[in-house]
């Protein structure tokens, strides 16, 4: 049987919360991962969710209103919103928006399932690969007349990764220049 560099068999679990500190400007907060950021290891991500309270839902009344979170590896992205984001920052990991939307009636009723969830499981080598450490969670809400907050959690497995490997992911998600 090969060997393989795979050290974990079963998911793990991050989570956490994330709170803008001014409404409308990006808060970004490190998850905690328990990796040492030389120990050249990797995350394949299999599922994030993330989890918009029904308070912060109900700031969004306006048409341009919008809320955004992100897994990102840089403490230095200054805006994920729809409007001003740049969608080619290597920076961004995954980005999850939702926006407000006039639809219909004034009274009209809108169904919310939580969490969010994206899933990974469907691409090569069954996840997202990305650098452990360093990783962040990032929200911004636009338009909205008070400060956003949200609960996130992801499921991963941990990957070695031989000193080549791990500078070609690191270099991909322009970690260093």
């Amino acid at each position: 049987m090969p060997v393989s560099n795979i050290k974990d068999q079963f998911a793990n679990r991050f989570a956490g919360t994330v709170t803008e500190t001014v409404a409308g400007t990006i808060a970004i907060e490190e998850i905690p991962t328990n990796v040492d950021v030389f120990a050249k290891q990797a995350f394949v991500l299999h599922r994030l969710e993330y989890i918009i309270p029904s308070t912060v839902l109900a700031l969004m009344i306006g048409a341009n209103d919008s809320i955004s979170i992100a897994i990102v590896n840089s403490p230095n992205v200054v805006n994920i919103t729809p409007t001003s984001m740049n969608p080619t920052d290597p920076a961004v990991v995954d980005i999850f928006n939702i926006n407000f939307s006039l639809r219909g009636a004034a009274a009209n009723f809108a169904y919310q399932q939580m969490p969010f969830v994206r899933s990974f499981t469907d691409m090569p080598g069954g996840g997202l690969i990305v650098a452990a450490r360093p990783l962040y969670i990032a929200i911004q809400g636009d338009s909205l007349a008070a400060v956003a907050g949200a609960y996130f959690k992801g499921y991963f497995t941990r990957k070695e990764l031989k000193p080549e490997d791990y500078m070609d992911l690191v270099d991909y998600y322009r970690m260093i220049s």
